[in-house]
């Protein structure tokens, strides 16, 4: 990638976070057989195809003209879901088995509804399979199994909302630990400065921590430091140009000027990196973390 981003740090050895050992922080799952069919049918959905059919089932898209004594009733080119009930689920269910074409009248309310079914839309869902998992292009999709475990544990990531964060530290750290970095002090100078400009922490805010200031100041500097290790990882699992920096620098002129060189100068590439490829690492390994914990209910 000719204008792909880069540090003068480096990137000797990535670690695989898949490898990382989450097991001490799961917690056992019982999962709710009818909410998880639920929540893997509206999966599946977005990746539907849509075909038309002859003859109304529950579930397809049913487009009708009705007309009634009763004002809500009397509508031309209606697309009704039948089944789910926005619309009426009294109606909805007397038109199942109706044809495409078919004009007749059901009851609803106690009084008649006379209804053409003018055409009749169906969804196919997908087979979960491997290639499935690749076309939804989440990262964390790998297999038609992480299909059915990130379907089946949905209803838990309340539960596992402790858990989880407390599994993200760790694999955080463990990534960095297993991976090897050659670091740019000019980089890790700049990296800490940012980080205690962004903070602006003074002594009375340390006294309100309850910690002395040059201890937390250290903290939040060494802490800084660190995402030079994620954003190296983030570059080397995302590259980035220079054109996703130039659309970031707006967010930094005022009343919707131009991006001039003191922008830039203000906000130069390695901050950018330092926030956005740095930060989107972590929150995948954050999403990672959550997903990880669910291993056990493909």
């Amino acid at each position: 990638m000719e204008d792909g981003l880069t540090m003068r740090s480096r990137l000797v050895k990535a670690a695989d976070p898949w490898r990382v050992d989450l097991g001490a922080y799961k917690i056992p799952l019982a999962v709710d057989e009818a909410r998880a069919e639920k929540d893997t049918v509206n999966f599946l959905r977005r990746y539907a195809e849509t075909v038309e059919a002859e003859e109304v089932q529950d579930q397809d898209t049913a487009v009708i003209s009705c007309s009634s004594e009763l004002p809500r009733f009397n509508r031309k080119s209606l697309p009704l879901r039948v089944g789910v009930g926005l619309f009426s689920k009294e109606l909805e269910q007397q038109l199942i088995g109706w044809k495409k074409g078919q004009t007749g009248t059901v009851t609803v309310q106690g009084k008649l509804v006379t209804v053409t079914v003018e055409s009749v839309r169906r969804e196919i869902l997908p087979e979960i399979t491997d290639a499935l998992a690749a076309r939804t292009g989440n990262p964390l999709l790998r297999s038609a199994a992480d299909i059915r475990r990130w379907c089946r544990g949905n209803q838990f990531d309340d539960i596992l909302e402790g858990p989880a964060d407390e599994a993200f530290s760790y694999l955080m750290r463990a990534v960095a630990a297993a991976s090897v970095f050659e670091k740019d002090p000019d980089e890790v100078q700049y990296t800490r400065d940012l980080s205690l400009r962004q903070a602006n922490i003074t002594p009375e805010k340390a006294e309100e921590i309850g910690m002395p200031y040059e201890e937390l100041q250290e903290m939040i500097a060494g802490s800084g430091e660190a995402l030079i290790e994620m954003a190296l990882l983030g570059l080397h699992s995302h590259p980035r140009t220079m054109a996703d920096y130039e659309a970031w620098l707006p967010r930094f002129v005022r009343d919707g000027g131009p991006v001039d060189d003191a922008v830039r100068a203000a906000h130069p590439v390695l901050e950018y990196i330092l926030e956005i490829a740095a930060g989107d690492y972590m929150d995948e390994l954050e999403r990672m973390a959550l997903f990880r914990l669910k291993e056990d209910l493909a």
